[in-house]
Parts: structure tokens; sequence; C-alpha cells
């Protein structure tokens, strides 16, 4: 599929943004006068066109590109039942409760 500038200046979207080549990208960026590194990696270049077009008010701010979509804290893959140690102040506590294990229950 072929890109056209004129379709997307008619209707932005992230997904077609999303679905760009390098050279489309470029495209872009020459008719919104959107300086960028054009020897740049293809995301690094929509990575700054979408920074570009969001606040330019090209995109809607509600379109969120799917890389940025955040994890749930009950999804996370670094979720732990086991209990945090938060050690505050100097005091000879904190190392006593790391030796003894049995002080770790409240």
């Amino acid at each position: 599929m072929d890109f056209d500038i004129a379709k997307f200046v008619e209707d932005p979207t992230v997904e077609v943004l999303e679905s760009c080549r390098k050279a489309d990208l470029l495209q872009i960026a020459d008719y919104f006068q959107i300086d960028v590194v054009r020897s740049g990696t293809r995301q690094a270049i929509k990575t700054r066109l979408n920074e570009a077009l969001l606040e330019i008010e090209v995109l809607p701010a509600c379109m969120v590109p799917k890389e940025s979509t955040l994890i749930d804290s009950e999804e996370s893959p670094f979720k732990s039942d086991r209990p945090e140690i938060i050690l505050q102040g100097g005091g000879g506590n904190a190392s006593r409760l790391l030796r003894d294990p049995e002080q770790w229950m409240l």
C-alpha cells in the first residue's frame, strides 16, 4: 500500500503513523515542517513526529501509541507476595532486622 500524504493530512491517526515506512515519516516531517534527524532510525523519527504532531494538535491527545500503554500494577511481572522492608534512619535496629528473620514478622 502506497502512502498518501494528502490522506494522512486529511485524517491523521496514530495507526497510520505506526504503519509508515521511514520515507513516509520523512514526508510527513517535511509537510508539517518538523525537524527530525533524517539519518535517525525509523523508530526515533516516528517518536519525534508523534510528539510534534501532538504538540501542534494534528493528532488528538487521546491517541496514544500501543507501546505507551501502562501495565496495571496487579498484572506487573515484578509483583511479589513478599513483604517490603523499609529502612529508615541510621539506628542499629535496621541491621538487626536484616540479620534476624524472626524480627520481620509484625
